[in-house]
């Protein structure tokens, strides 16, 4: 047997033993869950989404795109469900244009909340929307 084999074999067979050991910890990860909803906002209509927060912590919202031939400023809630089918406003951002960051950073307690994204009377057609939101 060569020198070389040798050594490979010696190598494959101690990083079997633990030997050769990784460094660094094999801790999880926390990952912040990202909703995205989709849809159609008519003019002078409005759009109510409602997604469960598990654990206290901030919940961003983001609306993503809005499909208009030129910059909208849209309306955008966030809130708590009024005897489970209304969505009470608790925070608003009155003009808000589509982008990559959060329009909206809010921190809360676990429980269920609800978006409303509305028009701001600066529709003059339908327009495609998505919406992302992140939370624990």
């Amino acid at each position: 047997m060569s020198r070389l084999t040798a050594l490979i074999l010696s190598a494959v067979l101690a990083s079997g033993c633990g030997v050769f050991d990784d460094p660094s910890p094999n801790t999880p990860t926390s990952q912040t869950p990202t909703e995205t909803f989709s849809g159609t906002l008519a003019v002078a209509g409005s759009n109510v989404f409602s997604f469960t927060v598990k654990q206290a912590g901030s919940v961003s919202v983001t609306l993503v795109s809005l499909s208009t031939p030129s910059p909208v400023a849209v309306s955008l809630g966030f809130g708590t469900f009024s005897q489970n089918t209304t969505c009470k406003v608790t925070s608003s951002t009155l003009s808000v244009l589509a982008g990559s960051t959060p329009q909206m950073t809010v921190t809360v307690d676990p429980g269920t909340f609800c978006v409303n994204l509305s028009d701001a009377g600066n529709l003059t057609a339908s327009a495609a929307f998505t919406i992302n939101i992140a939370h624990s």
